[in-house]
């Protein structure tokens, strides 16, 4: 991995306190520079890469620290942080030592540079370093030109890369400082400098230095816009790419050198478990035993939480508790059931599948075999060594190949010996810029069949009757009307063609696609990255917002909304969409908050008026309602009391918990149980019909499926076979069911 090293020269004159930057909101043009500051170095803190260093100079400050001792031109110029690996505290620190000074000092922003260049140089002497120097400055302080030349030349032999950020140099500030007067004084120096500057970085690119002059502007106005980290690329795989059996028939198989390089990969979402704060006594104890950790590293978490089932002595339960333990004590191991299998690093060997090294050709499928869906894996790139001709030149002939018969390969790929194999598919890709051909095999992994969710769905153009019958006219088909109004919307959606959110055209040549596959990125793992380098920088303030930039993709462009609300409405009347009103759920499982209340409220239910029991007399009148159950049994002497109708206390128990809001869990047990054994009672009654008993059982059994209250109805039934065998008259029943029968019986 390369060296790098990047010195920031900040100007912090009395002048950076004033604000030059029309889109800044009135910030001072420092304020407005240091998230740029914090986002940049804390990446680099956060990167953990131990071959990243950075300095810091201030240039305009009210001190002069620099190694060149008096020597006239380097007044107020400090070095606030010699090149070194930023630790967490000395980021941290950055707000205390970025302070602008007050009015009367000055700095000359040519020397900055120049104390910038000698600490590089100083630091890397002849080793192979990436050497950067960023000035951020608003051309507002002195600056000397006069041996310009001799710096650019020496910028230009060492190979340093400077980049000048100027504030106040955009056309919108510009137009700002023509109406403000207050900003005009300080516009002639301004305009000077920026100019001065200007012909500093172009004649360093004629002579051969790589110096860049950039508005700061267009920085301010991309914050939080995140970056996307390029890699130095690295073979994953050396070997050859077969196509036959080498070992068995070597002259009728084909074996190319190739080399695999990752091309696309998904940056991994940091987890905030990785990142805290150590407590006093974690700090002495690391102290005593542990040696102090890598100066890059944060602050990292050593300990796993896990849980942990321990079993009491007197008793026979278990008891789950939550325990610490070092990273190194824990011991790989399988869940099997509710046990844990450990295994030891010999006897995993063991079981190692043993692999050989090889990318194996074993098949070929159409392109149009291959389903977009399926190609969700990171990719990579198969090329030819750089130093084989004879390899390049079979490779271009396999994927011309491909490509011309319209076929992708099946491969089967071993990067290394003793790992897992992994079935993956190349796609030829050639590539043609001007006189620059590029030509590669495109390797993606493909998915297990677990993977893959097949789903079908009812069809939307097309009813078929009980009978097969296909029917043309149906309240479920759409009309002409609603296809056609549903193609205007969808194409007033389109936003593929849009350039800036407007429609693009011939003369857009610079606006910015919209949505581009580059520009869209992942706002958790943007907004987990920031909140970590914010609460590293000051843990006491809270997390800012999340910035606007990540936010640009979560709702269509303005114009698009604009164009479409129209048809939207017209769509919602030609389909008679009417608002449906919002489920309220009646299963009753979050009850921990407000519980005494829901008690409270659960108490006033009556049972008896929930299960529609009817009042009895000892003569056996009859109740007056028609839509009553008529069925009656003895209970006790002469007494009679009517057999609860099910329907109806099931509409009551439904219904209950959703108006009244009372229903808690243990109260919907109880009513379960008490409609439960309404049910057995009905095996008593001479007159219930096995149907009754069928169609009883069939509406306790939908409306527990219905309420994802399986455990209820599977709870219950043990106790209704129970009551089957007791009973004489259905005794037959029970016995003649097969296990089969009583399976489909169990939700």
């Amino acid at each position: 991995m390369s060296k790098e090293t990047t010195v920031f020269v900040v100007d912090l004159g009395h002048a950076m306190t004033k604000s030059h930057m029309a889109v800044a909101n009135g910030k001072s043009d420092l304020e407005a520079s240091l998230p740029y500051l914090w986002d940049t170095i804390g990446a680099k803190v956060a990167s953990g890469r131990k071959t990243v260093y950075m300095g810091l100079v201030g240039v305009g400050t009210e001190e002069t620290r620099v190694d060149f001792g008096d020597s006239e031109g380097y007044e107020n110029i400090s070095v606030l942080y010699p090149i070194q690996q930023f630790l967490l505290p000395d980021f941290r620190n950055l707000p205390n030592v970025l302070v602008p000074s007050r009015e009367g000092f000055g700095g000359d922003i040519i020397s900055g540079i120049v104390v910038a260049l000698d600490m590089t140089l100083k630091f890397c002497r002849k080793q192979k370093f990436v050497k950067n120097i960023v000035l951020i400055t608003n051309c507002n302080s002195i600056a000397e030109f006069g041996d310009s030349m001799d710096i650019i030349d020496q910028l230009a032999n060492e190979g340093v890369i400077v980049k000048i950020l100027t504030i106040g140099t955009s056309q919108a500030t510009i137009a700002m400082k023509s109406e403000n007067s207050e900003a005009e004084e300080d516009s002639p120096l301004h305009f000077s400098n920026y100019a001065n500057l200007e012909a500093f970085a172009n004649n360093a690119v004629k002579r051969g230095a790589d110096v860049n002059i950039i508005p700061f502007e267009e920085i301010y106005l991309q914050y939080g816009r995140p970056e996307i980290r390029k890699v130095k690329s690295v073979a994953t795989y050396r070997g050859s790419l077969t196509l036959g059996n080498l070992n068995d028939n070597p002259e009728n198989t084909m074996a190319i050198d190739v080399e695999r390089y990752i091309y696309v990969q998904a940056a991994p979402i940091p987890s905030s478990k990785s990142y805290r704060e150590a407590t006093s006594d974690e700090n002495k104890q690391e102290e005593k035993e542990k040696p102090p950790p890598a100066p890059l590293e944060w602050d990292t978490k050593y300990f796993v939480t896990i849980d942990s089932e321990k079993t009491e002595d007197d008793k026979e339960t278990t008891k789950k508790e939550t325990i610490e333990v070092l990273k190194g004590d824990l011991q790989k191991g399988y869940k099997y059931g509710k046990s844990i299998v450990p295994f030891k690093d010999d006897e995993l060997d063991s079981l190692r599948y043993e692999s050989a090294q090889g990318m194996e050709i074993i098949g070929f499928i159409s392109m149009t075999e291959l389903k977009p869906w399926t190609l969700m894996s990171p990719s990579s790139f198969v090329i030819a060594p750089k130093k084989s001709p004879e390899s390049a030149l079979a490779l271009s002939s396999l994927i011309h190949a491909m490509r011309g018969a319209g076929l992708f390969a099946i491969v089967r790929l071993v990067k290394k010996k003793g790992d897992n194999p992994r079935m993956t598919i190349l796609i030829p890709y050639i590539d043609v810029e001007g006189n620059r051909k590029f030509e590669a095999l495109v390797e993606i992994d493909l998915p297990f069949a677990e993977d893959v969710r097949n789903y079908k769905f009812a069809s939307l153009d097309t009813v078929k009757t009980v009978k097969g019958k296909i029917l043309k006219q149906h309240h479920r088909l759409p009309t002409d009307e609603m296809v056609q109004s549903m193609r205007q919307f969808v194409n007033a959606m389109d936003i593929s063609c849009l350039a800036d959110g407007l429609p693009a055209t011939d003369d857009d040549d610079g606006a910015e696609e919209y949505a581009a596959p580059g520009a869209v990125y992942n706002p958790i793992k943007a907004r987990i990255n920031q909140a970590i380098l914010r609460r590293a920088l000051d843990p006491d303030t809270p997390v800012p917002k999340l910035p606007e930039i990540l936010l640009n993709d979560a709702v269509p462009p303005p114009y698009v909304v604009d164009t479409a609300s129209g048809l939207a409405e017209h769509l919602v009347e030609v389909m008679n969409v009417k608002k449906v009103e919002k489920y309220q759920s009646t299963k009753r499982t979050d009850y921990q908050e407000g519980k005494e209340e829901l008690k409270k409220k659960a108490a006033q239910l009556d049972l008896d008026a929930l299960l529609e029991y009817q009042p009895t007399s000892p003569n056996g009148d009859q109740p007056k309602e028609e839509h009553r159950s008529k069925r009656r049994r003895l209970n006790g002497e002469g007494s009679v009391r009517m057999r609860f109708d099910l329907e109806a206390a099931i509409k009551k128990w439904v219904e209950a918990p959703e108006s009244d809001g009372a229903g808690t869990q243990e109260r919907l047990i109880e009513i379960f149980e008490s409609t439960g054994e309404s049910i057995v009672s009905l095996l008593e009654d001479e007159k219930a019909s096995e149907q009754d008993v069928i169609d009883s059982v069939r509406v306790l059994r939908t409306l527990a499926s219905d309420m994802d209250e399986k455990e209820w109805y599977n709870h219950y039934l043990p106790k209704l076979l129970d009551a089957l065998r007791m009973t004489s008259r259905w005794k037959g029943i029970e016995q003649n069911m097969s296990q089969e029968d009583l399976g489909k019986l169990v939700l």
